[in-house]
């Protein structure tokens, strides 16, 4: 069976329709990404805290923002590196990424810019 999907899968990249080459200097965003999450996650404990003594919670928002996601099938996997990359952080998500415009949505429990990397 894994001979059958091993042949399958070498014969359907040699034809030209799936590029399975890595995309290497997307890693370069991991960086940001781990400062990020710690960036977040103190974030998130002081709101936690912040909630706890005061007896109120925080909603966060939802906003639109740019991004160079682009077009076609190479930025659609540069739109799932960046949607899976920036979920990490526990303070700001990446909701979606429009394929047609590029747009994208985000949600802040407390908005802060290092939290949107690499997004």
């Amino acid at each position: 069976m894994a001979l059958v999907a091993a042949v399958s899968a070498l014969l359907v990249t040699e034809e030209g329709l799936l590029d399975a080459r890595g995309r290497w200097a997307w890693c370069r965003e991991l960086g940001a990404a781990t400062v990020a999450m710690v960036v977040d996650f103190s974030i998130v404990v002081r709101v936690l805290a912040a909630s706890v003594a005061t007896g109120r919670r925080e909603v966060g928002t939802f906003r639109e923002d740019a991004s160079e996601a682009g077009h076609g099938p190479v930025p659609s996997g540069r739109r799932a590196w960046v949607q899976l990359v920036a979920t990490w952080s526990p303070n700001c998500y990446v909701l979606d990424i429009s394929p047609e415009t590029g747009r994208r949505l985000l949600h802040d429990l407390r908005p802060d810019r290092r939290s949107e990397l690499p997004s």
